[in-house]
């Protein structure tokens, strides 16, 4: 779980401070989208159960907003967290 948490937090901050031209580069995105970035580039693919988990830890971290449920969430990197 750690390694996967470490990943998603790397992939987070590095999408959401790349530059707005980018295409990868956005500090939001729906849960299923960040699930297929993530896995995009992970030799293990990550379940959504685990997937799950790693966003309500580092929501409780404070990394993150979520907006809604399921799979229809909105997961928000904060301001914050880019900046430090």
């Amino acid at each position: 779980l750690d390694a996967i948490k470490r990943e998603t937090r790397r992939l987070l901050l590095a999408s959401a401070s790349s530059a707005p031209s980018d295409a990868a580069g956005s500090n939001s995105a729906l849960y299923q989208v960040w699930l297929d970035r993530l896995n995009a580039q992970s030799y293990d693919p990550v379940s959504p159960r685990l997937f799950d988990q790693v966003v309500r830890e580092l929501q409780t971290e404070g990394l993150i907003n979520v907006v809604g449920s399921g799979r229809n969430m909105l997961i928000v990197v904060k301001q914050s967290a880019v900046d430090s």
